[in-house]
């Protein structure tokens, strides 16, 4: 309960602000700390207990700064997100033992 407000986690995102740099983890961190001992990184927890928090202005006006500020140029955003998503595969990969995708597969 949030505000006297259930929410389904899973369907948003927690972002928090540490300096001028914004970190964002999908809401069912709450889950994942609460129920496996996840701990985040401690920039992040910095960020949740010494950054601004979402009901003040201070937050508010961070948050309208990085919505208005200069968009990043066309396909930027997928050449980051397929970037770390081959990380991220490679990671699981030497984990778990399996083959990570080729370049041209995800």
């Amino acid at each position: 309960m949030w505000r006297q407000e259930e929410l389904k986690l899973g369907s948003g995102q927690i972002r928090v602000l540490h300096g001028a740099t914004w970190y964002a983890s999908p809401n069912l961190i709450v889950h994942y700390v609460a129920e496996h001992e996840y701990r985040p990184p401690d920039v992040f927890l910095d960020a949740v207990f010494n950054g601004p928090q979402p009901a003040t202005q201070e937050y508010a006006d961070a948050l309208y700064d990085l919505q208005t500020s200069r968009p990043l140029p066309p396909g930027e955003l997928g050449r980051m997100r397929r970037s770390h998503l081959r990380a991220d595969a490679r990671k699981a990969a030497k984990r778990y033992g399996t083959r990570p995708p080729e370049r041209g597969e995800g």
